[in-house]
């Protein structure tokens, strides 16, 4: 419930904390599109050597990573 509270007023004011790694990797892709006259926004992704769908599940966990933990074997 805090949290709701605290993000709403932030919003408000336009206070942003911290931007994501999907809003910022599609952030610049439009600008790379803009710059480069590109017509269709996943040609660039594909240029970057991602999906449409990558981003969407970046957004939707963000904080997942490919990383694995190792175990040490005693």
């Amino acid at each position: 419930m805090v949290n709701v509270k605290i993000q709403n007023w932030l919003e408000k004011l336009d206070i942003k904390l911290q931007e994501s790694f999907a809003e910022s990797l599609k952030k610049l892709a439009q600008e790379f599109q803009k710059e480069h006259n590109i017509v269709n926004i996943e040609k660039v992704y594909a240029l970057l050597g991602i999906k449409k769908q990558y981003i969407t599940y970046w957004e939707q966990h963000p904080y997942s990573t490919q990383a694995k933990t190792k175990k040490k074997k005693m």
